[in-house]
């Protein structure tokens, strides 16, 4: 197991055959059950709550696993938001990042 785990499945506990994929958002937890259902992909699920937080969760046979990763990739990117969610933030990067590349263009002119 690597240090840091991105990724939000894993394999079964206790049946090899399976893969769980689960999700913390009731919505990406539909949006990922409907392109299982439109697929025609078997799929087992449960949902875990741990005090107030839940989680969905969704086993699906590991023979489909390529498949399925796909499709929760596009469960994902639908409902996820921006990765700066501060507009002013964002604008402030955004400018900092283009001060530096001026600068850096001007410094590469001036050498030459």
């Amino acid at each position: 197991m690597s240090l840091i785990d991105l990724t939000n499945y894993r394999a079964h506990p206790t049946d090899a055959r399976y893969m769980v994929f689960f999700f913390g958002t009731y919505e990406m937890a539909v949006s990922f059950e409907d392109s299982l259902s439109q697929e025609g992909i078997f799929f087992e699920k449960d949902v875990s709550e741990s005090g107030e937080k839940k989680r969905y969760l969704y086993a699906v046979k590991r023979r489909d696993s390529e498949r399925v990763k796909i499709l929760n990739n596009l469960a994902m990117g639908r409902h996820r938001g921006r990765f700066i969610n501060d507009p002013i933030l964002r604008n402030l990067i955004l400018f900092l990042f283009l001060g530096a590349l001026v600068l850096a263009f001007i410094g590469y002119l001036k050498t030459n």
